[in-house]
Order: structure tokens, then C-alpha cells, then sequence
């Protein structure tokens, strides 16, 4: 298997017209949070990282603070993309009070797979503990294509009460020369919030 080195800056600048936002119909995870008071996994689902809806979030389900818990998902198979940016609302961003309640991702292993199992990008970086969108940008070599995403926990930074680590909120947005389908990303994400 080949590894890449990624190209990786954080920007706050507004997408540039090239990037299109990928759709997510489905997402996995190792955990969700299940406890005596919520007796039901989908409260805290994978897919609610992924429904743009800041009060909804993935919480993992493990003893600890989650670390080495990982979200994955398939995303629409391109053979070319040149770059990968996402987007994260990190920790649980309901409230403020809630954000600071409970834990947040600190350092997230990045794993971009490409259209075969040679050509895949791992990088790590470090989210901000605060409200709203950040994001980061990753420049893919020529022909290494897209097809599926994980992140990683790799570290948190604790809650003041609670050792639940949450995500909010994620987006996959890409450049790449093949035609982009509106019609398909938008009906992953509609059957994603169904």
C-alpha cells in the first residue's frame, strides 16, 4: 500500500467556485453512545455528523474519551481529485454549554482512500475547540481519485462533565475534472436525513 504525503493548510477564506460538496447517504462508525438514560443508539447515530444541523451530533460509545474511535463513509467514486476539502463543526455545538460539557476531538487521523486500495492519504490534524465551522484543505497527487473517507480520534480535550466525545457536524467538498451530479449528491444527503 502507498502512502502519500498530504498537502495541508487551514483556511478561513469562502470556497473557491471549483469545489463541489459530495453527498453522504450513509455513515459508520466503531461506537455510538448508548447509556441508561438513552437507551436508544440512533439518538447519537454516525449520520448526525453529517445532517448540517448543529444541535444533532456523532457521540462515540466507548469507555474513556473515544480515542481511537472512527467514523467512515463511502462517498460518490471519482478518478481524478485534485483537492479535499473539509469541513467540521467539532464537539457538541447544541449550546455553548454543552460544547464545554462534553469532550471534543482534539488531533483526527485524516484517511482519504482513493480509486484503489494503492493509492491512499493518511494525515493528522488538530480541530480548534470552538463554535462554528472550520476547515482544511488537502492536496491529492494526479490520479489518485476518491472513494471513501475515515477520521480517527487521536486525541480530546475533555469535557468538564461529561468524557463523551462528540462531532457536530462534517462536509466533504472536492475539486476534480469529472462532471459533478448535483441531482445524486443532494438525494444522498436527503435519504441520509430521512
Amino acid at each position: 500500500m502507498k502512502y502519500f504525503l498530504l498537502s495541508l493548510f487551514l483556511s478561513s477564506q469562502v470556497f473557491a467556485q471549483t469545489y463541489n460538496r459530495l453527498g453522504v447517504d450513509e455513515v459508520q462508525a466503531d461506537s455510538s453512545l448508548q447509556s441508561n438514560w438513552n437507551k436508544y443508539q440512533e439518538n447519537y447515530h454516525p449520520n448526525y455528523a453529517f445532517d448540517d444541523n448543529p444541535k444533532t451530533a456523532w457521540v462515540e460509545g466507548v469507555e474513556g474519551n473515544g480515542e481511537g474511535q472512527t467514523l467512515r463513509w463511502e462517498v460518490s467514486k471519482l478518478e481524478t481529485v485534485s483537492k479535499v476539502k473539509l469541513r467540521f463543526r467539532n464537539g457538541y455545538q447544541s449550546s455553548p454549554s454543552l460544547f464545554k460539557a462534553n469532550s471534543s476531538p482534539l488531533e483526527v487521523e485524516v484517511t482519504l482512500n482513493g480509486k484503489s486500495p494503492l493509492f491512499t492519504n493518511v494525515a493528522t490534524i488538530s480541530l480548534k475547540q470552538v463554535m462554528g465551522w472550520q476547515e482544511f484543505e488537502f492536496t491529492l497527487p494526479e490520479n489518485h481519485g476518491l472513494s471513501s473517507v475515515a477520521l480517527k480520534i487521536v486525541s480530546v480535550i475533555e469535557g468538564r462533565k461529561y468524557k463523551d466525545t462528540c462531532l457536530s457536524d462534517v462536509q466533504i467538498w472536492v475539486e476534480s475534472k469529472v462532471p459533478y451530479n448535483p441531482k445524486i449528491e443532494d438525494a444522498k444527503m436527503m435519504k441520509l436525513k430521512s
